[in-house]
């Protein structure tokens, strides 16, 4: 559901001109940067937006073989990341070593260790600190009335059963 979002990512850092090393560096690691890059109109964190490259290839919702599903899309990171990045394919080492290949199978399952300690996660890339510091403003009203109508309603439903039970 959130494609779109990789997508204007792109158009943005190809409008923006960004260098294609920081460029590389956002999709392998924006979510790592030290100092990631910022959308100077909206503040949005540009540099995590670049991670979603990974996961925007194939999938099954309910796989029979969950293990071989998880190599599948370990396999497709490897895959997308080798051909854009290097532009090699790699996969074929997956099963066996070619004559004319430059990445032995040993190498492709050193790639696996690396992306298998990818985390799939969720992020609100479009929070900068002000838009942050107003929207937990904003939400801490609402809960302080929540919790406020909570108490009183845990107060007198335990009165009530109380009431109840000594009866």
């Amino acid at each position: 559901p959130n494609s779109w979002r990789y997508r204007d990512y792109l158009i943005r850092a190809f409008n923006a001109d960004v260098p294609y090393n920081q460029f590389v560096r956002e999709h392998i690691a924006g979510d790592t940067l030290k100092r990631p890059r910022f959308d100077p109109v909206t503040g949005r964190n540009e540099s995590v937006v670049g991670t979603g490259f990974f996961h925007l290839g194939e999938g099954k919702h309910s796989p029979v073989d969950i293990l071989q599903e998880e190599h599948d899309v370990l396999d497709s990171m490897i895959d997308a990341t080798s051909k854009t990045f290097m532009g090699v394919t790699i996969t074929c080492a997956r099963c066996h070593d070619h004559k004319f290949d430059p990445i032995p199978t040993r190498d492709y399952y050193r790639l696996i260790t690396t992306f298998a300690t990818t985390i799939r996660s969720e992020i609100d890339v479009d929070l900068n600190p002000e838009v942050t510091k107003a929207g937990l403003a904003k939400w801490q009203v609402v809960h302080d009335k929540l919790a406020a109508g909570l108490a009183r309603w845990e107060k007198e439903s335990l009165r009530e059963r109380l009431v109840a039970w000594v009866k």
